[in-house]
């Protein structure tokens, strides 16, 4: 994230922090004044808030639609405490996301504008809807792009993407918002079951059973459990209580395919579906419903409550078993941990082992969502007491083992990817008990504008992953505001990093480990990092930033560049051109000992140097070096351009004391610093080969430039700090400046300083021999060795031969034949195309010359 926050640094327009983006959060218990979301002077970097469950506020109308609930503006938020002071659950999240730098503490995006929506104890899927669709009209009125994270979800569902919530997903995540997800954190509980009827079996003999909780004195089981056929063909449900002493049914319900429901206990007796027999023992109910859902599948959904009577009655086993005509297949999860388990066999019954094979939140299997895992980023960190907390368990780097997983009923699997999610360090809700110095907290800090102290401390989960990811794209949107989710998509599909972690847990990981440099592919590295870091690894592409790397020798065939390293990453000597096999021969180093100083660095160029440009590049620095690092212990790269080679000359300094505004960094191009600014009047920016009109006193600004220099602008030199008189007709420079409006609203260009005259005056040999030179670009030449032999009939065309054998000496016999189509080379004349056509005296003044 550091590479991204210092893009400047890394070849990058700006150094990025999600501003102009806006952040939207729904979650609960968030604490509105707390120091991680406010500005270094104390002000709320909070837009506006929805609370659902809150009329204290302004009515939201959408659509014609009043929202339940209100909404706060950024000058009420000041007037808020908390939606839900029994959890610290959203403060954790929004500053994971978009959180502002405390301390060593920083949310992914700490420029982004954020926008809460809390949902209080009512965390249902209406006031979901609601609050994504307050979100993205928000982000439509101001003109922004949006990322929404949600880490929250259900275990209910068809696990198929139809679920009423998946597609509100799926229409507002096309275009309005990018929508991140949390898998859940369910991937070691034994919760799901797959099966489908066969054989002999028939609706009224059970196929599969298993396990599902205990009962016991002063203790409630309680548990639902959601069946869904595949087919329109209902799945039935019988309970059983297993007697622990012999393993033998003590009791079992009928099979219940339709609406049922028995009624347990003291004061039940009046009630339809009344079961006397256990309420002999228990106090509770068992029910059963069965719809048609809007996807054509059938839901088998049962609730149980049981809570023994009396310290003497047995802890009995509580099993399910389904039942199903031939052919039907069915998904069944249930909401206690580890609940579907193996039992012995009682009787002729047989039970089976549950599964976490398709253990993540229902609402993240629709489309055009996001989906995050968690990962162990990190597995220790210091308390606030000075205790370090560390879990050894849990190797870093490994998927963390409760990370919600599968593949659904419709073939997809999830997650999307994965992030760090372990042990995350995070605001703290202010009014929750966590929020005090513990082992927990890690931070804490003195709020001048509430007089509270504001804490951060340690959550982990799929929760805390997700808001990760969502940050992450906020750089990207940033960047880029037109990505949609396929576009973010496809980022981490190609730029997710995959290890040996990854290649363990495929499922788990998804696409792999979240990538924040995915989503910037002009980033630029300085080679020392490439090396060190471990993530950085092989058969990926990499664009070095530094200028460390100078060319040492060219191989026989001009294919390689043997370069070496200025910061000792290279040797020093430079070997003999038979000798150079790129140390294989002579420092191979062994497969244990990683890349050191005794190391060239070879790159492999797309097209062989010829003789000319092999002199061109030996001895000059390198920029431009992209391509697939093929080797890290002998560092050699596969360039897919050719590099550049210049000669290591300083770089002059701009405008050392001028620090504009709106002042975003410096950037290096062609071996000059610029500002990076954005144009707006009385700003700075860099307006590249502008064209000096002396007659009317004037910069004529070039095709291409930035624009809100187009055309022509008056310019007043009061604020420049080089002399007028050192621009000069008819040539081309770039020129920091700012601009202001004149008398007339014209934009006035006010110099501070001219860098540079923009034209240089080439060789044909240089034209000819530098890969950076192409055509459909102007160059001048100012060669003595060009020497006119013909004119065209027409004027319109010099025919020239080169004194120094660039063209060929042979006079033509005709002048159809002066002129040797084709690419150019030794043996071909240049051809100069006038811009007017020359008379029969000028033509004689011209030939010859």
């Amino acid at each position: 994230m550091n590479y991204v926050a210092e893009g400047l640094q890394h070849g990058l327009p700006a150094n990025y922090d999600g501003k102009g983006v806006v952040f939207g959060i729904i979650d609960s218990g968030i604490d509105f004044n707390h120091a991680a979301f406010q500005d270094s002077l104390g002000n709320t970097r909070i837009k506006c808030v929805y609370m659902p469950a809150d009329n204290s506020g302004t009515k939201v109308t959408i659509d014609g639609t009043v929202l339940p609930g209100s909404e706060f503006d950024s000058t009420r938020i000041a007037s808020l405490t908390t939606d839900l002071a029994s959890s610290a659950h959203g403060s954790h999240t929004a500053f994971i996301g978009a959180g502002s730098h405390c301390g060593q503490y920083s949310g992914m995006a700490p420029g982004a504008d954020i926008v809460m929506c809390a949902l209080g104890g009512k965390k249902n899927d209406v006031n979901i809807a609601n609050s994504l669709k307050y979100i993205t009209q928000y982000a439509k009125r101001v003109g922004k792009p949006c990322v929404i994270s949600i880490s929250l979800g259900t275990k209910q569902g068809p696990h198929d993407g139809t679920s009423k919530l998946c597609k509100i997903y799926e229409e507002m995540g096309k275009s309005d918002a990018v929508i991140c997800l949390s898998a859940g954190n369910l991937g070691s509980y034994r919760r799901y079951i797959h099966h489908k009827f066969s054989g002999m079996n028939t609706a009224t003999n059970p196929n599969i059973g298993s396990y599902v909780t205990g009962t016991q004195a002063g203790y409630t089981a309680n548990f639902a459990i959601d069946t869904w056929s595949r087919s329109r063909s209902a799945v039935g449900i019988k309970y059983l209580l297993i007697d622990p002493d012999d393993n033998s049914i003590f009791y079992e319900t009928g099979i219940m395919k339709a609406y049922t429901y028995h009624y347990i206990g003291p004061g039940m007796e009046s009630k339809r579906g009344y079961n006397a027999f256990l309420s002999q023992y228990f106090s509770g109910k068992i029910g059963v419903w069965v719809t048609t859902e809007s996807n054509g599948h059938i839901e088998t959904y049962s609730e149980v409550s049981l809570k023994p009577l009396r310290s003497d009655v047995k802890a009995y086993k509580m099993a399910v078993q389904f039942y199903g005509a031939d052919g039907v297949e069915f998904d069944s999860w249930v909401t206690s941990e580890n609940a579907y388990s193996w039992h012995p066999q009682v009787g002729d019954y047989k039970f089976v082992n549950g599964s976490d094979s398709c253990s993540m939140n229902d609402n993240v299997t629709g489309k055009n969502t996001i989906s995050v895992g968690n990962y162990v980023g990190r597995n220790r960190y210091m308390s606030l007491s000075g205790k370090e907390m560390y879990n050894s368990i849990y190797p870093e780097g490994s998927i963390y083992v409760q990370s919600s997983y599968g593949i659904a009923p419709n073939g997809e699997s999830y997650p999307f990817v994965a992030a760090p999610g372990y042990f995350v360090v995070s605001a703290y809700n202010g009014y929750n008990y966590l929020a005090k110095p513990s082992t927990n907290t890690a931070y804490s800090k003195e709020n001048p504008t509430t007089g509270r102290t504001d804490y951060w401390g340690s959550m982990s989960g799929t929760s805390m992953s997700t808001p990760t990811v969502a940050g992450i794209v906020a750089l990207w949107l940033q960047a880029n505001p037109q990505l949609k989710v396929d576009d973010v998509k496809e980022i981490i599909r190609k730029s997710a990093y995959v290890d040996d972690d990854v290649r363990k847990a495929p499922l788990q990981f998804g696409a792999g480990k979240i990538n924040a440099l995915g989503g910037f592919p002009e980033f630029q590295y300085r080679l020392t990092d490439v090396i060190s870091n471990s993530r950085l690894d092989v058969d990926h592409y990499y664009s070095i930033c530094d200028s460390s790397l100078t060319c040492a020798r060219v191989s026989a065939d001009g294919r390689t560049i043997y370069a070496k390293d200025s910061t000792r990453y290279a040797r020093q000597d430079v070997m003999g051109e038979g000798q150079i096999d790129y140390i294989k021969s002579q420092h191979l180093m062994p497969d244990s000992v990683a890349y050191d100083q005794s190391n060239w660095v070879l790159i492999h160029l797309p097209q062989p140097l010829d003789s000319l440009q092999k002199n061109n590049f030996v001895g000059r620095k390198l920029k431009n070096v992209g391509g697939v690092l093929k080797s890290k212990k002998n560092l050699e790269f596969e360039a897919d351009k050719m590099p550049v080679a210049v000669m290591d000359t300083p770089t002059p300094q701009v405008l050392n004391t001028f620090i504009p505004a709106n002042f975003h960094g410096s950037q290096t191009v062609d071996s000059q610093d610029y500002f990076f600014v954005r144009p707006k009047p009385m700003e700075v920016d860099t307006i590249r080969g502008a064209y000096w009109n002396a007659t009317k006193s004037q910069l004529e600004m070039p095709e291409g430039s930035t624009p809100a220099f187009q055309g022509s602008a008056s310019v007043d030199f009061s604020y420049s700090e080089s002399p007028a008189d050192v621009l000069a007709v008819n040539s081309h420079y770039d020129i920091v400046a700012m601009t202001k409006y004149g008398a007339a609203g014209e934009l006035v260009v006010c110099p501070l300083e001219i860098l540079k005259e923009k034209v240089s005056e080439h060789t044909i040999a240089e034209i000819i021999a530098t890969p950076s030179f192409k055509s459909g670009y102007s160059y001048v030449v100012n060669d003595s060795s060009l020497r006119v032999m013909y004119v065209s009939s027409n004027g319109s065309t010099l025919y020239v031969k080169d004194d120094g054998g660039y063209a060929t000496p042979e006079k033509p016999t005709t002048e159809q034949t002066v002129y040797q189509k084709g690419d150019y080379d030794q043996s071909n004349w240049l051809a100069l195309h006038l811009p007017q056509a020359l008379d029969d005296a000028q033509k004689a003044q011209y030939k010859g010359k």
